[in-house]
């Protein structure tokens, strides 16, 4: 008798603690839901405030920022992964025997794990959207640099530009640095090399993608991505975003990627854009040309100063397409 009451008090002992543990995350897993609910709901309301500004802006023919175009695409994908779990995964919280429905505590942590990662990358583009200042800006001067797309010849330049499209010829060199102060064109100077790198078919495909003081991975994953058709959105997190994008560009033959404005390292393996392909290349500029070395860049170009005849003629080409008030 006392040995039956002993296993029946170790029953009960057990199904108590399961049922306090039940009950525990069952509360984490309902917060966590409730909370991707809540977060899913603020970034539609973003993205219908910043699409918003931009069917207004885009009446007026002013320009929309890459930036912001490029938000909506991220968010609307980040949201749309979101409301798929919700419409999905609940429902695979419990497991069934014998037609009863049985919580099922590992699927419940997991599910509240991704939750909870979600909530992240959401809240993530939410800040971003309340860090636009303009959705867009007026359309700049028709002036003949601009139709050339910002990018002058000058002498100085045009060395520096030749020896940079010869080092993306050499099979040898994957990795190449542009470094100089800031203001000195080396944006301007990447840009014209993916133009003509892109004129010149040397690859299938040129992605460009700004790193900042401040980088946004999401971003960046998201630019190089586009250019390669390739759907990340539904995809949570920078880890599995990285994943995707390594394993579709080791299947890339040729691929020029350039990174501009580099403040410090990076990790190219943890945002995915680490090439390793023969014909694959990456073109990085930074003020910095130790950034560059720990970057692994093989040949580095300064773009200094414009010589004073340089600047003086830049000057007044600028000056002379003014309009007259």
């Amino acid at each position: 008798m006392e040995f039956i009451i002993g296993v029946g008090s170790a029953i009960v002992s057990r199904l108590a603690e399961y049922t306090v543990v039940l009950a525990r995350r069952l509360c984490h897993y309902t917060s966590d839901v409730d909370n991707l609910r809540a977060q899913v709901q603020q970034l539609n309301d973003s993205r219908q405030n910043v699409q918003g500004q931009v069917d207004e802006a885009s009446g007026k023919g002013e320009d929309i920022h890459d930036e912001v175009q490029n938000w909506l695409t991220r968010a609307r994908g980040i949201s749309q992964g979101a409301e798929d779990f919700l419409n999905n995964n609940p429902d695979r919280a419990d497991i069934r025997c014998c037609n009863v429905q049985i919580p099922n505590l590992v699927s419940w942590r997991k599910l509240s794990r991704e939750a909870r990662q979600m909530v992240e990358d959401l809240q993530r583009e939410i800040q971003a959207a309340q860090g636009f200042d303009a959705v867009a800006s007026r359309p700049a001067l028709h002036t003949s640099i601009a139709m050339r797309g910002d990018y002058e010849n000058f002498d100085s330049r045009t060395m520096i530009l030749e020896k940079i499209m010869k080092a993306l010829h050499d099979r040898n060199i994957t990795r190449i640095g542009v470094y100089g102060m800031g203001g000195s064109g080396k944006t301007m100077l990447a840009k014209e090399v993916a133009r003509r790198a892109t004129e010149a078919k040397l690859f299938t495909e040129v992605a460009m993608t700004t790193v900042s003081q401040t980088p946004d991975f999401i971003r960046m994953q998201q630019d190089v991505a586009e250019k390669i058709k390739l759907d990340i959105g539904v995809l949570h997190g920078v880890p599995a975003r990285a994943d995707r994008l390594q394993r579709q560009l080791k299947k890339e033959k040729s691929i020029l990627i350039i990174l501009d404005d580099i403040w410090e390292e990076i990790n190219l393996i943890e945002v995915g854009i680490h090439l390793e392909n023969e014909g694959c290349k990456i073109l990085m500029t930074s003020r910095s040309q130790d950034v560059l070395g720990s970057m692994g860049t093989v040949e580095n170009f300064q773009v200094a100063d414009l010589p004073a005849k340089e600047a003086m003629s830049f000057f007044k080409t600028i000056v002379e397409q003014l309009p007259i008030l």
